[in-house]
């Protein structure tokens, strides 16, 4: 073996131990990165967020006497022929008493150009205590009557001014509660989670 030879062959051996270095480095580094993108929407934080928000809305309808209370958030649907988005609403959360039906599904990916009538509760500043018997006959006045919904409740959520959703109270009174416009300043918990 002459020297060329043995030099040739300690720098393929430095190349290999160092490239499999720095293959070892990059993946590590890489994959921490990486780690690091697909937890941030985790199935564990996911369920985690999912049980605070229906922790809040329980204590939010026990606090308040409600026989329904829901979370519902805007999302933007298809879009229309003049290439606009129809906003839809859905509800994320909802927590009955035992006797009153769940209403989730009647009003999943509902356009809220359906229901004006709701919109401009939500709209209003604090919680607006509306009877049911007092809304224009309309989808949304029929809906409520057909949930055996005596009296509503509404307080949007907003995110930096913007409207992102609603906390929802359904009530088979017509007695509003003396302590709604407290209970309802929650919804600022409920900002972020949305």
């Amino acid at each position: 073996m002459n020297a060329p030879d043995f030099w040739y062959g300690v720098g393929q051996a430095t190349g290999y131990v160092m490239s499999g270095w720095a293959f070892s480095v990059v993946s590590y580094w890489y994959g921490k990165k990486r780690k690091k993108r697909s937890t941030h929407d985790s199935v564990e934080q996911v369920t985690a967020q999912s049980f605070r928000i229906r922790e809040f809305m329980t204590e939010l309808r026990l606090k308040t006497s409600a026989s329904r209370a829901y979370v519902v958030k805007f999302s933007n649907g298809e879009e229309t022929v003049d290439q606009k988005g129809i906003i839809k609403k859905k509800r994320i959360c909802e927590v009955c008493e035992l006797k009153v039906m769940p209403q989730s599904q009647v009003f999943e990916n509902m356009p809220i150009s359906r229901v004006p009538e709701e919109m401009a509760l939500v709209e209003k500043e604090g919680p607006s205590w509306t009877l049911v018997d007092s809304l224009p006959h309309g989808e949304f006045r029929w809906l409520c009557e057909m949930g055996g919904v005596v009296a509503i409740a509404r307080l949007a959520i907003r995110r930096k001014g913007e409207l992102i959703g609603f906390i929802g109270l359904d009530f088979l009174t017509d007695k509003e509660p003396a302590n709604l416009n407290e209970a309802m300043t929650y919804s600022s918990r409920l900002e972020w989670m949305l």
